[in-house]
């Protein structure tokens, strides 16, 4: 059993075009980002491509040097701590540092990085148990889907086209959003984008968006510290 530390986690940031993230020593510990749209990786001279359903693991020290180009880069993220004890356990799953990787499903890591933010924000008795319990499924989960092609996808094809809908929702929950207009965003009869989100989410818009606020309602406060700590885009 694991015993990583959160410092900061952070889930649907979205980047702006023409942002910079330069740390040339890092920032003092391991950082992983989940990406889900397209950004860039500079290595010296060598710039490579951040593709979407890529997990980057950063080691404590190394250079971050990420920028995204002309569009928004959308991503979850985790900067976390562990021990020696805990480096040994992380190397035994077999994950890379350092170079992004393709991964079969970035939707099922982001629903738990979701549920690991929820569950922080519920400062509740067993809260830090339940969260390394998560992270421990989390890198376990990573360490399978590494060793996958990325070309399977575990959940649909339409996943690129929502994620991004879904986070505009999630980002204005208090608009009214109705079902006509993000089916119209999504270029889709309201049919068939109910079916498919609930294919690619696993609940209904309807549900997903009462869920939403309800747990809004009941963690307001911690919510809007973790809104107004990350409302910058930094990661």
């Amino acid at each position: 059993m694991c015993a990583v530390v959160i410092n900061f986690i952070g889930h649907n940031v979205v980047n702006p075009p023409g942002f910079l993230a330069y740390r040339p020593n890092g920032q003092g510990d391991y950082l992983a980002i989940l990406s889900h749209s397209s950004a860039y990786l500079q290595y010296g001279e060598r710039v490579v491509e951040f593709k979407p359903n890529h997990l980057l693991i950063y080691r404590k020290g190394t250079t971050h040097h990420l920028f995204t180009g002309e569009r928004e880069f959308f991503l979850d993220f985790i900067h976390f701590d562990m021990n020696e004890k805990d480096l040994t356990f992380f190397e035994g799953l077999g994950i890379p540092f350092d170079v992004p990787v393709g991964i079969a499903s970035s939707f099922q890591l982001s629903e738990l990085i979701r549920m690991i933010v929820m569950e922080k924000n519920l400062c509740q008795a067993h809260g830090d148990q339940i969260i390394q319990r998560m992270l421990e499924c989390f890198f376990m989960k990573v360490s399978d889907m590494v060793h996958v092609p990325p070309e399977i996808d575990s959940r649909h094809r339409y996943y690129r086209t929502l994620y991004p809908i879904r986070s505009e929702l999630y980002s204005q929950p208090s608009r009214g959003w109705t079902l006509a207009e993000v089916a119209k965003a999504a270029n889709m009869s309201e049919s068939y984008f109910q079916h498919t989100y609930r294919k690619v989410f696993g609940c209904s818009f309807q549900a997903d968006m009462t869920l939403y606020q309800h747990y809004l309602e009941k963690n307001g406060e911690a919510v809007n510290w973790y809104i107004s700590h990350f409302d910058n885009q930094d990661f």
